[in-house]
């Protein structure tokens, strides 16, 4: 998805091709996921559902129109494996070590890049460049969803946090 995506903008994959990878790879994932969640009750979470049914969803009615938008949205995956790493890390004692501290940069680095600047842009292309205000509102409270995200990203590096180890 985030390879699709960056290739996509960067001119080296065509619009059908990235039209067909960027609406089927989410949908994928979404019904892994979806399945994945409720054969697990312990990870079963109705926001995280709600969230990837969107993902799945949505892009595919906006990418027609506004394909290189919708590439740039999902850039913000590049986040999760930092996090991923980072958590896992975590959960085994390991917050100490160099790879800790290395996917920590690179989780606050992508979250901020394709998180926090690509979610405001996309926000003021909404309105100022589409004029679509709904979609405009509905990113923009991603765009704040990611902001405190960020702030605490940020604040838990920096040993200020109040979640310890």
């Amino acid at each position: 998805l985030v390879a699709g995506s960056a290739l996509f903008l960067c001119g080296l994959l065509p619009a059908a091709a990235a039209a067909w990878a960027l609406q089927a790879t989410p949908l994928g994932y979404c019904v892994y996921d979806f399945l994945l969640m409720c054969s697990e009750p312990a990870i079963f979470d109705a926001v995280m559902l709600g969230h990837h049914a969107a993902l799945a969803f949505f892009p595919a009615f906006v990418f027609a129109g506004y394909p290189a938008d919708v590439a740039l949205g999902y850039l913000s995956e590049s986040s999760i494996p930092g996090l991923y790493l980072c958590w896992h890390l975590h959960r085994v004692g390991r917050t100490d070590s160099a790879q800790y501290r290395a996917a920590g940069y690179y989780l606050v680095a992508t979250f901020f890049l394709f998180r926090v600047g690509a979610f405001y842009w996309l926000t003021y292309r909404a309105v100022a460049e589409v004029g679509h205000f709904p979609a405009a509102a509905a990113i923009g409270t991603l765009a704040v969803l990611n902001t405190f995200w960020f702030y605490r990203l940020v604040e838990r590096a920096s040993g200020s946090s109040p979640v310890k180890g």
